[in-house]
């Protein structure tokens, strides 16, 4: 079952090659409510390009798999990302209205 969230980015990790065959890149967003929440989506491999396409402040909508495993009776969690469509770029002070 796939999800999505929407939310403004406010972190871009590099890649992380982990081993010759298994790399990673991590995108945080924040996503809006009462609380507001900082949300990190793991991109591996093929689907890391993806994150190339965004950049900080954007508003995006981050499509992701749920992901879990156990190692030595302790239990993690990733999300997954496939998808990022960018919902707003950020403004820079060139797109500003001059007057």
């Amino acid at each position: 079952m796939s999800y999505t969230a929407e939310g403004k980015v406010i972190h871009i990790g590099d890649r992380r090659d982990i081993s010759d065959k298994f790399s990673v890149r991590d995108l945080v967003i924040e996503i809006d409510g009462k609380y507001p929440q900082m949300v990190k989506f793991q991109f591996t491999n093929d689907r890391i390009g993806l994150i190339d396409k965004v950049g900080l402040q954007d508003i995006v909508s981050v499509s992701f798999d749920l992901r879990g495993r156990e190692h030595d009776e302790k239990y993690y969690t990733n999300l997954n990302g496939w998808k990022i469509d960018i919902i707003e770029g950020a403004k820079t002070p060139s797109d500003a209205d001059p007057f």
